[in-house]
């Protein structure tokens, strides 16, 4: 009996323990099972997540794609838009460009005095297109040759208007359509202020009417000696040079009125009539004459100065493509009799050296000019 008990004392224990393993084991077997649902519904929960984030993310792609079909779409529109702009100013720019040029010629030709026709004249040099070249759009550098060259071409037509069929070389002539090729040659260097600015923020030079015949003629020579193909001839030289003897004239003319100009301001009958007060008077200055340029400030004889140092660069220049310019007998006999005598009127000063030194340096700058006159 005792031994049954400890036996069933024992079986029972052994049950307990059994019991109580089984029971622990089931519980950590329930507990991962709970855990693992857990994490089964969250992982489902997460991928729920990512697909309505990539669902939303390709919605945004989508959206984003629309937008930047609309942008592209915009910007096309926008550069139609600009192109479009771009012509019109071109048009409006050309248009007003030559109304503005029309309108000063005719003034310039109907004016009276050679100094009423140069304000015309500059007017009119500065109202070319190509002197409105902005670089900027469909405004390419090929546009600008371009315009350069009608440019030239315009402005032959317009020599040849006044020129006619004779070419007379008179400084003291009042005939009106010399009077005007006058005025043409004393202010074919002027250009554009807005042009100046744009050629500097490019680095680029602008080019005065002036300056294009000179390159032309510069370019005929290169061609004379075989130091230049045909083909290499820029268009605005080709249109110059159609008429080289004009564009040689339209110089003449121009180393002819610049010390003309002068005389007009140094001789005691200067006026506003420029040449033709003094010109009645030429008989009297074919022999020796005096001009004081005492009554001169420092700045009027710097102006002159700058006259004749124009003439001299273009008689320079006309020799060094071999071009002897005509003078006129009766300016180059006045200009040999003048005596340029400089009296002081406010004494030892400053201001009085630097206008000495002026009237010096215009001397010089005459004598020049009659040493290198053929």
């Amino acid at each position: 009996m005792r031994l049954s008990k400890l036996f069933l004392v024992a079986a029972g224990s052994v049950y307990a323990l059994t019991c109580g393993v089984a029971c622990s084991v089931l519980e950590s077997v329930n507990k991962v099972e709970k855990s693992t649902t857990e994490v089964g519904l969250k992982m489902d929960e997460t991928n729920n997540e990512i697909e309505e984030t990539n669902r939303k993310m390709e919605e945004m792609k989508r959206e984003m794609g629309e937008m930047n079909g609309k942008l592209i779409e915009t910007n096309q529109r926008m550069e139609g838009m600009n192109k479009a702009l771009d012509r019109m100013y071109q048009d409006l720019r050309q248009g007003d460009a030559l109304a503005a040029r029309l309108q000063t010629i005719e003034k310039m030709s109907e004016a009276g005095t050679l100094k009423g026709k140069t304000v015309y004249a500059a007017q009119y040099f500065m109202s070319f297109e190509y002197q409105l070249w902005k670089g900027e759009g469909i405004d390419g550098h090929a546009l600008r040759e371009v315009l350069k060259r009608d440019a030239v071409d315009e402005f032959m037509q317009t020599l040849r208007r006044f020129a006619k069929t004779t070419l007379p070389l008179s400084p003291l002539s009042q005939e009106r359509d010399l009077l005007s090729i006058e005025a043409l040659a004393l202010t074919s260097h002027m250009v554009n202020s807005n042009a100046v600015h744009t050629m500097g923020q490019k680095n680029l030079s602008i080019s005065s009417m002036h300056a294009l015949l000179r390159d032309s003629l510069d370019y005929g020579h290169k061609l004379e000696q075989g130091a230049l193909a045909l083909k290499e001839l820029p268009e605005f030289a080709q249109y110059a040079l159609r008429e080289p003897e004009l564009v040689r004239y339209f110089f003449e003319i121009r180393v002819n009125m610049l010390p003309t100009l002068v005389l007009s301001e140094i001789s005691a009958v200067a006026s506003d009539a420029t040449v033709n007060r003094w010109s009645s008077r030429v008989s009297s200055w074919l022999r020796p004459w005096n001009a004081d340029l005492g009554k001169k400030n420092e700045l009027e004889l710097r102006e002159y100065l700058a006259w004749i140092n124009w003439a001299n660069a273009d008689l320079s220049f006309l020799k060094s493509v071999g071009i002897s310019p005509r003078l006129d007998r009766s300016l180059f006999r006045i200009l040999k009799n003048a005596r340029l005598v400089n009296q002081s009127r406010t004494g030892n000063t400053a201001s009085d050296s630097a206008r000495a030194l002026a009237a010096h340096e215009l001397k010089g700058a005459l004598e020049k000019f009659l040493s290198q006159a053929p």
